[in-house]
């Protein structure tokens, strides 16, 4: 061999490892088929590819077996036979199935030679394209992805030039808003859509070519001219290929605007009639800030809102009347922000430091978590009631004083008139004829009539609300106590007494024994003169109340005298058919309503009555 011959051969070895490596870092492998000999030529890259070593001797048939079955392999062994009959090249993606099992996307090659009318030799490369194709498969992804999100999304969606406001692309949204197709929008663009009548126009498009983007209201115009609020946030961004291209998002601002017209509306009114409400009215936070006042409670104190605003609500002008006062308050504030709703009366200051008298209240609001998040402080202003109610109290006081010396000083000449009138009738009762001594029992049985009024008189005016001392009481054992002062009428006129199953109640003792002495003793005085009467107590249990019943199959009454007989001095029959003041069912009415009940009557003359009567079951003692 010629050293010219010997080192082109050398020559030819190092550019071959030359190009071999150039090719495992490119992932390029080639191959090479001898069609008639039925040979295979693997490179070491191409061997690398297929996951084997460089020792492994390729067949052609093994070589087809390293595609993915399905239409990988379909589709290799299509292209080979086209080039074998047809003397077609092939360029193909297809996924390569290694010898590990792995998959690997590979970019293969082919290409005929073709001698006399036939292929005599198949070559070309296999080129490892998995981490392009990963990269295609996620770009792939990430457009689908954005696709789906623009086409779905609920608002208006452009994709417009921003140069000369064309739209290049618009969502489904988009459609439904202005009632245009895609290639409507296209035809008409920007301009189509927008109302260019506002002014603001060409300012809001500078301001978006220096700021990027911006956010406005505009109006809107549909395919059938109708007009209405929108809201526009659009940006620009520069494309892949480097052109300016805007997105714009459109929101429909009808119903917001609808409703932010409602809640104006609504804003307003609630302030009219928060302002005029004849009340003092504000808001505080938990910790007792005042929030807001109405104008009531300002002018009321001669102030400005700055005066209170803002500051503790103790510390404002009103409640400076006294120390006791302000910590009353701020211990007041402590419990409505744990949820309690507070009310009482106090005395406040207003202009000029004139003081007056408010029923006042504090009343927290709840959020959704059930934690207080306000207080509305509220104040009505009852100096009037007050003066009255002293008044009333002073009356009251004289009055009962009234009645007790009334009492004391018309019972004496009453017992002296019995006493002398007795002493008469025994003395001269022998020289008395019949109408004399009738006259002195006239007399007597008067005297005798009006002192039982008075008693009963002097027990209705001490039955009043200074008196209403709580206590619990077993019904049933009062009812035993009370039926032992009626044993003896109860027994000679064969009375029958039912009694159901009685509570324990909270009640005034004594004024409750009334009650029930009276309705009882009543039920027994109306009794019919014939037949057996019956007489009963019963008591059932409501919402709030205590509801009392006592039935009897007595004489009844008509209903026209229902509402009657609970006033004072009302009666219906003589004094000669049944006694009585008509004092007793006056008292019965003034004690229930001190137990915050009502009493009322069901009756028919001759078969009967039912009187019934609430108390409360809940009563804050």
């Amino acid at each position: 061999m010629s050293k010219e011959l010997e080192l082109e051969i050398n020559r030819l070895k190092k550019l071959n490892l030359l190009f071999e490596e150039s090719n495992k870092v490119a992932k390029i492998g080639v191959w090479e088929v001898d069609v008639i000999n039925h040979q295979l030529f693997w490179s070491k890259t191409t061997k690398l590819i297929h996951g084997v070593p460089n020792d492994y001797i390729p067949s052609l048939s093994a070589a087809l077996n390293f595609y993915k079955p399905g239409k990988s392999s379909q589709l290799i062994k299509e292209a080979v036979e086209q080039a074998i009959q047809k003397f077609q090249p092939y360029d193909i993606e297809v996924e390569l199935l290694r010898k590990d099992g792995s998959t690997c996307w590979v970019r293969a090659k082919g290409s005929p030679e073709v001698h006399n009318g036939q292929c005599v030799r198949l070559f070309g490369t296999f080129q490892d394209i998995q981490e392009q194709k990963e990269k295609e498969f996620e770009l792939i992804d990430k457009e689908l992805k954005m696709a789906a999100i623009f086409n779905n999304n609920i608002d208006a969606l452009f994709l417009t030039n921003p140069i000369d406001g064309s739209i290049l692309k618009a969502n489904k949204a988009a459609s439904e808003m202005f009632g245009y197709t895609e290639a409507e929008f296209q035809q008409i663009g920007r301009n189509g859509i927008i109302d260019l009548t506002d002014s603001k126009i060409s300012s809001i498009l500078k301001e978006r070519v220096q700021e990027k983007q911006i956010t406005t209201d505009l109006i809107g115009i549909k395919k059938d001219g109708t007009k209405f609020p929108i809201r526009v946030s659009s940006g620009i961004f520069m494309d892949s290929q480097g052109h300016a291209q805007a997105s714009t998002c459109i929101i429909d601002m009808t119903e917001i605007v609808h409703y932010q017209k409602q809640v104006s509306e609504t804003a307003r009114k609630f302030k009219g009639i928060f302002d005029s409400a004849f009340q003092f009215i504000g808001f505080l936070t938990p910790d007792g800030v005042l929030t807001e006042a109405n104008n009531s409670a300002i002018e009321f104190a001669g102030l400005k809102p700055a005066d209170v605003i803002g500051k503790k609500f103790w510390d404002c002008h009103w409640w400076t009347i006294s120390d006791k006062t302000q910590n009353e308050l701020k211990a007041s504030i402590e419990k409505a922000a744990k949820g309690e709703f507070i009310q009482y009366e106090v005395e406040i200051l207003g202009a000029n430091n004139k003081t007056t008298t408010i029923l006042f209240n504090l009343k927290p609001l709840f959020n959704e978590k059930n934690e207080v998040y306000s207080i509305i402080p509220e104040g009505r202003l009852i100096q009037d009631i007050v003066d009255t109610r002293k008044e009333l109290i002073s009356k009251n006081n004289e009055l009962a004083s009234f009645a007790t010396i009334v009492s004391h000083d018309l019972k004496e000449p009453l017992r002296m008139v019995s006493q002398f009138l007795a002493k008469l009738e025994q003395k001269y009762s022998g020289a008395l004829d019949d109408k004399a001594r009738l006259y002195i029992y006239y007399a007597v049985d008067g005297a005798k009539r009006m002192s039982k009024m008075i008693d009963e008189l002097l027990n209705f005016s001490r039955i009043s609300e200074k008196d209403k001392t709580f206590e619990s009481i077993r019904v049933d054992r009062l009812i035993d106590d009370i039926l032992q002062g009626f044993k003896q009428i109860i027994e000679e006129n064969n009375i029958k007494i039912e009694i159901g199953v009685l509570p324990e109640v909270l009640a005034i003792r004594t004024a409750f024994k009334i009650l029930l002495t009276n309705l009882i003793g009543n039920a027994i005085k109306y009794r019919k003169k014939d037949g057996l009467p019956v007489i009963k107590i019963n008591c059932h249990e409501e919402t709030n109340d205590w509801l009392f019943t006592i039935q009897d199959n007595g004489i009844g009454m008509e209903k026209e005298h229902h509402e009657k007989i609970f006033q004072l001095f009302s009666r219906l029959h003589t004094r000669t058919e049944y006694e009585g003041t008509g004092i007793g069912l006056a008292t019965c009415k003034k004690i229930v309503e001190l137990h915050y009940g009502k009493i009322w009557v069901d009756s028919t003359l001759e078969k009967g009555s039912t009187f019934f009567f609430t108390i409360k079951k809940n009563i804050n003692v």
